[in-house]
């Protein structure tokens, strides 16, 4: 079909990265940082699931307003929940959901770990935020690509 076409390579490597369920551009970015191997500048994660639907206990809803959360990426075995909170549409109705939100996953026994915009765009910040979901998930954030530095400057300038 497309087998000689310029850069077929570099998107057939590329494609084995998406994740399916994003629901925004910067949840796209959160998993990217996360997940994507070092080789290509991301700290490694194992696979999360993107806007995965959380069914809350008789106990969790009592801190809730509603029967389910939906977690921006979630590790279920490990009951990990990574939340991107935005500070472009902040309202106190807004601060007040998310409060709400991380006190009826923590009540259902997730680790949530909140993500800005300021962390997102921050290499230092987000790796100490991989270091915490590190710790959850029993792994070792260790960059083994030799060009990590270079990849990480480049993933960092596509937002």
């Amino acid at each position: 079909m497309c087998g000689g076409a310029r850069g077929i390579s570099s998107a057939r490597s590329a494609v084995k990265h998406v994740r399916d369920g994003s629901a925004s551009p910067r949840e796209t970015d959160l998993a990217m940082r996360l997940l994507l191997p070092s080789c290509h500048g991301g700290f490694g994660l194992p696979d999360a699931v993107l806007n995965y639907r959380i069914d809350l206990s008789v106990r969790a809803r009592a801190f809730s307003r509603g029967n389910y959360y939906v977690a921006d990426l979630c590790w279920p075995h490990a009951k990990l929940a990574i939340e991107y909170d935005s500070d472009l549409h902040l309202t106190s109705d807004q601060l007040s959901h998310d409060a709400v939100k991380r006190a009826a996953l923590e009540a259902e026994g997730y680790k949530v770990i909140t993500v800005t915009r300021k962390q997102l765009n921050d290499p230092l910040e987000m790796l100490k935020v991989a270091k915490q979901a590190a710790h959850r998930l029993g792994r070792r954030i260790r960059p083994q690509s030799g060009r990590f530095e270079k990849e990480q400057r480049a993933l960092f300038r596509l937002a």
